[in-house]
């Protein structure tokens, strides 16, 4: 499923966000959510959120840096 706004992957935390007035799911990521969230009051699955990086930050977290990779 992605995001309405942005086209972006929906996590299965954002894909389960429904809005409190309809209980319909909104289909908005985290990001374009804060956007309109003084709006938009949301119900949320919790125990389904979790810290996600991007491929980038994680390939970061993963050099070694004691290593001297220009040998």
């Amino acid at each position: 499923m992605r995001c309405n706004c942005c086209n972006v992957i929906l996590s299965p935390f954002e894909s389960t966000t429904r809005e409190v007035s309809t209980n319909n799911f909104i289909d908005i990521c985290e990001k374009c959510l804060s956007t309109i969230d003084d709006d938009v009051k949301v119900l949320t699955r919790e125990d389904l959120r979790t810290e996600v990086g991007t491929d980038v930050a994680n390939y970061i977290d993963s050099v070694d840096l004691t290593k001297d990779y220009y040998e």
